[in-house]
């Protein structure tokens, strides 16, 4: 698959600064070399996935439903499905994935669309919990089977769910996470990548989650009662992480979890080499992540993406089997 990530534009001198947004439905790749060809279709979206738009002024919450093709039968686990810092709308792509598996899938924001807050900002968990009992009572879905996925500051949403809503949340998918709360951050200027301390970026019941104003320090001194989530942990984490230290944080979230004795399974998965765009986890992209979303080398996040896909639907698929 090599030669599908590694594709770039032929016309862009800085090529290794584009950026590459697959088609919600497929993509399709030609290679040819002295005469013979190949083509290649790649399906993120299968056939039959029905798409509902679903908006703050219907339902209060914004998100994007995608229900799998008729042929999955029977009631199944679902997924809420929710991105970090960048806001809006990011998840569709793995939320079509998920739900072409046969998972119903609700792709939600939080901030930065329209009807929500501009920024990442004293956001209030209520806002989530509403979004799960909407999933939870649509076609086909097993309300006692309900999964929450966040990455990077959204990993601090899906554990903080996980903790305050256990009969909601019954599982908890955390990529390149951190083990407590950080301060909420409103961009300096658009488009760039300063952040400054904006004060609480969580609420519960009207009243801010404490939270920590430098993360790269790695220790916490807030860190979440994760052993109160009712369900099993998916942890991925990043050692060349330039955004925050994923790896010493999840380390920390899968000791406290030992210490509590936590009886529910921890799937921790550790990739050295990788850096924080890791959390996107999709593999066989086209185009390099940011510098700043980037591993040790070029591909390091391409082959730890090709490693940990298949290990995240392996646990799905065990949560559908338990």
């Amino acid at each position: 698959m090599q030669l599908v990530w590694s594709l770039h534009p032929l016309h862009v001198a800085a090529w290794r600064y584009y950026s590459y947004h697959a088609p919600l439905g497929s993509m399709r790749v030609t290679l040819q070399a002295a005469g013979p060809s190949a083509t290649v279709t790649r399906n993120l979206r299968a056939a039959g996935i029905r798409v509902t738009n679903v908006r703050p002024a219907q339902s209060g919450f914004y998100g994007d439903f995608f229900a799998p093709p008729a042929g999955f039968r029977g009631r199944r686990p679902a997924i809420l499905d929710f991105g970090g810092s960048e806001g809006g709308l990011s998840t569709s792509e793995s939320a079509a994935l998920y739900a072409s598996e046969g998972y119903p899938t609700l792709a939600l924001a939080y901030f930065r669309e329209p009807g929500l807050p501009r920024n990442l900002v004293r956001i209030p968990l209520e806002y989530f919990a509403r979004a799960l009992r909407w999933l939870a009572v649509q076609p086909d879905v097993d309300r006692g089977k309900i999964v929450v996925k966040g990455v990077s500051r959204g990993s601090e949403a899906a554990q903080l769910l996980g903790i305050h809503y256990p009969n909601l949340v019954h599982a908890v998918i955390a990529l390149v996470p951190s083990n407590g709360a950080v301060c909420g951050i409103r961009p300096v200027a658009p488009g760039t990548q300063d952040y400054r301390c904006a004060g609480p970026a969580w609420t519960f019941r009207g009243n801010p989650v404490p939270y920590f104003d430098n993360p790269t320090l790695g220790a916490n001194p807030h860190p979440f009662p994760d052993e109160r989530i009712n369900g099993p942990v998916f942890l991925l984490c990043a050692g060349h992480d330039n955004i925050w230290p994923s790896c010493p944080m999840s380390q920390r979230i899968v000791s406290r979890l030992r210490a509590h004795h936590f009886r529910h399974s921890v799937t921790f998965l550790d990739y050295p080499d990788a850096g924080h765009g890791l959390g996107s986890l999709i593999p066989y992209y086209p185009g390099p992540d940011p510098a700043n979303l980037a591993g040790a080398a070029r591909q390091a996040n391409q082959i730890a993406r090709a490693d940990a896909w298949p290990k995240l639907n392996s646990f799905l698929r065990t949560i559908r089997n338990g």
